[in-house]
Protein backbone atom coordinates (compact mmCIF):
# COMPACT_ATOMS: atom_id res chain seq x y z
CA UNK A 1 0.00 0.00 0.00
CA UNK A 2 2.31 2.42 0.82
CA UNK A 3 3.94 1.91 -3.52
CA UNK A 4 0.30 2.94 -4.07
CA UNK A 5 0.59 5.96 -1.60
CA UNK A 6 3.86 7.48 -3.09
CA UNK A 7 1.74 7.17 -6.65
CA UNK A 8 -1.37 8.73 -4.98
CA UNK A 9 0.52 11.83 -3.73
CA UNK A 10 2.56 12.84 -7.05
CA UNK A 11 -1.02 11.38 -8.94
CA UNK A 12 -0.43 12.19 -12.76
CA UNK A 13 -0.34 10.33 -16.07
CA UNK A 14 2.66 7.97 -16.08
CA UNK A 15 4.35 6.61 -13.37
CA UNK A 16 2.37 7.48 -10.38
CA UNK A 17 0.04 5.97 -11.98
CA UNK A 18 1.81 2.87 -12.31
CA UNK A 19 3.08 2.98 -9.05
CA UNK A 20 -1.38 3.30 -8.24
CA UNK A 21 -1.94 0.06 -10.23
CA UNK A 22 1.58 -1.95 -9.07
CA UNK A 23 0.86 -0.96 -5.05
CA UNK A 24 -3.14 -2.13 -5.36
CA UNK A 25 -2.19 -5.43 -6.88
CA UNK A 26 0.42 -6.87 -4.96
CA UNK A 27 -2.12 -4.99 -2.14
CA UNK A 28 -5.11 -7.17 -3.25
CA UNK A 29 -3.09 -10.01 -4.17
CA UNK A 30 -1.82 -10.80 -0.98
CA UNK A 31 -4.57 -10.01 1.18
CA UNK A 32 -6.15 -13.38 1.37
CA UNK A 33 -2.46 -15.22 1.99
CA UNK A 34 -1.54 -12.68 5.31
CA UNK A 35 -4.93 -12.90 6.89
CA UNK A 36 -5.73 -16.43 6.20
CA UNK A 37 -2.07 -17.47 7.10
CA UNK A 38 -1.37 -14.83 9.81
CA UNK A 39 -4.01 -15.57 12.34
CA UNK A 40 -3.43 -19.31 12.72
CA UNK A 41 0.06 -18.31 13.23
CA UNK A 42 -0.09 -15.76 15.83
CA UNK A 43 -3.66 -17.15 17.70
CA UNK A 44 -3.58 -20.91 16.53
CA UNK A 45 -6.90 -22.64 15.03
CA UNK A 46 -8.70 -23.19 18.18
CA UNK A 47 -11.11 -20.02 17.67
CA UNK A 48 -9.92 -19.53 14.25
CA UNK A 49 -13.67 -18.66 12.90
CA UNK A 50 -14.11 -15.99 15.98
CA UNK A 51 -10.58 -14.28 15.34
CA UNK A 52 -10.86 -14.31 11.54
CA UNK A 53 -14.80 -13.08 12.22
CA UNK A 54 -13.12 -10.33 14.54
CA UNK A 55 -10.70 -9.28 11.76
CA UNK A 56 -13.41 -9.02 9.07
CA UNK A 57 -14.89 -6.11 11.22
CA UNK A 58 -12.18 -4.30 11.31
CA UNK A 59 -11.76 -4.80 7.37
CA UNK A 60 -15.37 -3.57 6.38
CA UNK A 61 -15.06 -0.58 9.52
CA UNK A 62 -11.41 0.29 7.41
CA UNK A 63 -13.61 0.57 4.12
CA UNK A 64 -16.29 2.34 5.17
CA UNK A 65 -13.61 5.19 7.04
CA UNK A 66 -10.83 5.19 4.48
CA UNK A 67 -13.19 6.42 1.77
CA UNK A 68 -14.31 9.37 3.75
CA UNK A 69 -10.88 10.14 5.30
CA UNK A 70 -9.65 9.99 1.63
CA UNK A 71 -12.62 12.68 0.98
CA UNK A 72 -12.27 14.81 3.82
CA UNK A 73 -8.60 15.45 3.26
CA UNK A 74 -8.48 16.03 -0.48
CA UNK A 75 -11.48 18.59 0.38
CA UNK A 76 -9.32 20.56 2.67
CA UNK A 77 -6.15 20.05 0.28
CA UNK A 78 -8.12 20.27 -3.19
CA UNK A 79 -5.47 17.54 -3.82
CA UNK A 80 -4.46 14.04 -3.31
CA UNK A 81 -1.48 14.89 -1.93
CA UNK A 82 -2.38 15.29 1.63
CA UNK A 83 -4.40 12.32 1.49
CA UNK A 84 -1.40 10.24 0.19
CA UNK A 85 1.41 11.70 3.00
CA UNK A 86 -1.06 11.00 5.65
CA UNK A 87 -1.95 7.56 4.50
CA UNK A 88 1.94 6.85 3.71
CA UNK A 89 2.74 7.37 6.87
CA UNK A 90 0.35 5.59 8.20
CA UNK A 91 1.67 2.57 5.88
CA UNK A 92 4.85 3.12 7.46
CA UNK A 93 3.72 3.36 11.27
CA UNK A 94 2.13 -0.25 10.49
CA UNK A 95 5.37 -1.35 8.28
CA UNK A 96 7.31 -0.68 12.03
CA UNK A 97 4.87 -2.52 14.25
CA UNK A 98 4.52 -5.34 11.77
CA UNK A 99 8.29 -5.79 11.89
CA UNK A 100 8.27 -5.35 15.86
CA UNK A 101 5.91 -8.22 16.46
CA UNK A 102 6.99 -10.85 18.93
CA UNK A 103 6.78 -14.47 17.01
CA UNK A 104 9.14 -16.37 19.50
CA UNK A 105 6.42 -17.21 22.27
CA UNK A 106 3.98 -18.16 19.70
CA UNK A 107 2.11 -21.78 20.49
CA UNK A 108 0.27 -23.21 17.22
Amino acid sequence: MLISMVGLTFLSEGIPLYLIILGNGIAGGLFGVVSTVSWPRFYGTKYLGEISGYNMSWVVGGSAIGPYLFSLLSDLSHSYFLSGIVMAIICVVLIFLAIKIDNKNIKV
